[in-house]
């Protein structure tokens, strides 16, 4: 899985804010699907999945937050908790939500 942060910036012309993601590393990960949902949006239905993504530790990914994202077979992950397993530096846990930006 690649993982990115998002970094924003603000058009000079128009003020407008945009997000822009750039690599902060990539890991071999075990990715478990734990719970799907369909949600009517704009009219349509959405479906999201809650993923659960584990990782071995590196400096690179225990510095993940809420803002990133992992990609990983044309799938988009939106990082919305890292929790560290142990204290000794051996795993890393993501939980993620997929599927409502068609990732």
């Amino acid at each position: 899985m690649e993982f990115e942060r998002g970094v924003d910036t603000q058009s000079e012309t128009t003020g407008a804010v945009t997000t822009d993601y750039v690599p902060i590393g990539t890991a071999w990960v075990q990715v478990k699907n734990l719970r799907g949902t369909e949600s009517l949006i704009d009219g349509g239905v959405r479906d999201e999945m809650q993923t659960l993504v584990s990782c071995d530790y590196s400096p690179q990914l225990a510095a993940l937050r809420a803002k990133d994202r992992g990609r990983m077979g044309g799938v988009i992950y939106n990082i919305v908790s890292v929790n560290h397993v142990d204290l000794n530096h051996r795993t890393i846990e993501v939980l993620c939500r997929s599927g409502l930006n068609n990732g």
